[in-house]
């Protein structure tokens, strides 16, 4: 299956670290996956894959976001992923509607 990850109120990323996120995930699972950034939610597409590999990925992302949302709350008291949500989807469905709400 294709399939789209989606995650809401995501830790703003700079392109470096989106970009290295990606290569991470890519080597670690060894799918053919894209990192995209639609303000305000970010989308991991995967081709090739299944509901297990996804669940996994769904994970690492959501620790990832959180992970970094904590040092920044802790050091610089920003507050992000306040809304943090990741939902998997095969890529013919319908983004969430959350998803088509918020991007702009």
């Amino acid at each position: 299956m294709n399939a789209n990850i989606w995650v809401r109120s995501p830790y703003p990323f700079r392109s470096d670290e989106w970009l290295t996120l990606e290569a991470t995930l890519q080597s670690m699972y060894g799918k053919s996956l894209v990192y995209f950034r639609e303000f305000p939610v970010d989308r991991v597409s995967i081709d090739n894959t299944n509901i297990s590999t996804c669940k996994l990925i769904a994970a690492n992302l959501k620790m990832m976001h959180r992970h970094y949302a904590s040092l920044d709350q802790r050091y610089r008291g920003t507050s992000y992923c306040t809304e943090l949500e990741v939902v998997i989807q095969k890529s013919d469905e319908e983004k969430p509607a959350w998803a088509k709400n918020e991007v702009r």
